[in-house]
């Protein structure tokens, strides 16, 4: 996202009379406000298909972050790994956790 809004600040910059909107959704979502037209472009973090797109891959790649109490017990370890996560009690995007998990073989 670092990238998406350096190009953002650019282009305030440089057309200040332009108004941007961000828009947060899911990827089915973002695909279906640029089918409609609603929306000019869309940052996906999805594996989908894009050919009826003109579309760039960015080299970013993902980074997660987790944040806890200092008391949990996942504070004390050195080293987590998905399993570890799907056994504790904390709120995640579930389908994005489980599509991950299926691609390192994982829980499903």
């Amino acid at each position: 996202m670092q990238r998406i809004m350096e190009v953002l600040s650019e282009i305030i910059r440089d057309y200040p009379d332009v108004k941007i909107r961000l828009v947060s959704g899911n990827a089915d979502e973002m695909e279906t406000a640029l089918k409609h037209g609603t929306i000019d472009f869309a940052v996906l973090m999805a594996h989908r298909s894009l050919d009826s797109y003109h579309h760039l891959q960015l080299p970013e790649t993902d980074r997660w972050g987790l944040a806890m109490q200092k008391d949990n017990p996942l504070a004390q370890k050195t080293l987590l790994n998905l399993l570890i996560l799907l056994a504790s009690r904390f709120w995640y995007p579930n389908k994005l956790l489980m599509n991950t998990a299926s691609k390192i073989g994982g829980v499903t």
